[in-house]
């Protein structure tokens, strides 16, 4: 089974509320069903539109997969500032549908990323706190 990029959104949180309560103040998504091919690195970019200086930053991804062992998956915003979602080492996974959130659990073992769960990015999302929502975001995987 090849990767295909399933669905993934940009969930920017303008005013800071309780975990469970807040409701995002831009949230996009897009769909692109793109193949991912081994040993390429595929990118799939979309315009965010409503722009509120973000407070915190969520990203949702959602992918069918072949093999996760060997993805790197990285959010780039619309000022080119970088994060790493998740790099895997050689496990072996069937699926990843997960909101990367920097309240998130510590990333669960990989058999657990069907889970539809929120869990902590490798890098800091809080990284772009205070830049802009409104822009070409793109969600790379190096595979």
């Amino acid at each position: 089974m090849k990767t295909r990029i399933s669905v993934y959104c940009i969930l920017a949180f303008a005013l800071w509320a309780t975990p469970l309560a807040a409701q995002p103040d831009v949230e996009e998504c897009n769909a692109p069903g793109t193949l991912i091919a081994d040993g390429v690195v595929t990118t799939d970019s979309f315009t965010v539109v409503g722009s509120v200086a973000i407070e915190d930053l969520d990203v949702s991804v959602d992918l069918t997969i072949g093999f996760l062992g060997d993805l790197i998956i990285s959010v780039s915003t619309p000022l080119g500032t970088s994060v790493e979602l998740l790099a895997f080492d050689g496990a072996a996974a069937t699926a990843l549908d997960v909101v990367f959130d920097d309240a998130g659990e510590a990333q669960p073992p990989v058999a657990g990323y069907g889970c539809a769960c929120a869990v902590m990015a490798n890098g800091a999302l809080a990284a772009v706190d205070g830049e802009t929502s409104d822009g070409l975001w793109t969600l790379t995987i190096d595979d």
